[in-house]
Parts: C-alpha cells; structure tokens; sequence
C-alpha cells in the first residue's frame, strides 16, 4: 500500500511538472502578447477600443497591408459581436467596444493566405465594473 502511494505522488508531481509554464513578456505596446503559429498577436484594450498589432516571432512589425480580420466579443448569454478590424497607420488595427460587459474576444486574421486566431480574456472583471457604476443619488 504505501509503495502504491509513492507511486501516485510520483506520477502526480511529474504530471505537474510537465505543464506549461507562463512566460511573461514585455509586449512593445504594453499589452498582451500570444504566440500564434509563427506569429506573435499584441491586443491593447483603452477607452472603448482593442488595438492589435501583428508581429513575426523576432517582434518585429508586421505591415497591415493585405491583411484583414475581426474581433468576436463574448458575452455570458452565448452571444456574440463581431467587429470589424479597421488597419490604423501602417502596422496596426484598431476595434470598437460596443459592450464592454464580454468575458472574452477572439481576434481572427488572415495574414498570407494563413488564417490566425488569437483568444483575449478581458482584463476588467465584470465584478469589477458592475461594483463602479454610480449609484443614484437620493
């Protein structure tokens, strides 16, 4: 009984440590950074908007010609909003919040006949904000 123990603890610590680890990475921009296929996707998200920057994986900038995408917001109800990804400059694209009550958003892009698709969780808990609303006065 007791070598069965050890046995699963064994297994059970090895399991762990064969997990990912998370790296964290200065993005240039300071937002998060996902690495996706051979490409790293940087969303910033402020005053009502995601801006997204694509890089290859020395992060370097991408330029934004010929490459078109969409954000897709999630709410808690199953539903959706898809929001088109407007090229701003010559390196980045820039989306509207229309409700900022989502859990997460994914940014699909097509870059060189490649379609890549990145998952952002939104970074102001939904807790949070519904504690910040005003409260009338009386």
């Amino acid at each position: 009984m007791k070598e069965k123990c050890i046995i699963a603890f064994m297994i059970l610590v090895s399991s762990i440590k064969a997990q990912d680890t998370t790296h964290i990475i200065n993005a240039p921009h300071g937002g998060i950074l996902k690495n996706i296929q051979s490409y790293k996707i940087e969303a910033v998200e402020s005053y009502g908007c995601v801006s997204i920057y694509v890089y290859d994986d020395a992060l370097k900038p991408i330029p934004n010609k010929g490459i078109s995408g969409e954000i897709l917001f999630f709410y808690n109800n199953d539903a959706g909003i898809n929001v088109a990804l407007i090229p701003k400059l010559n390196n980045s694209f820039v989306a509207e919040v229309l409700n900022s009550d989502y859990y997460y958003y994914t940014v699909n892009l097509k870059v060189n006949n490649n379609t890549i698709k990145a998952k952002f969780n939104n970074l102001t808990g939904l807790a949070d904000r519904k504690s910040e609303k005003i409260k009338p006065n009386k």
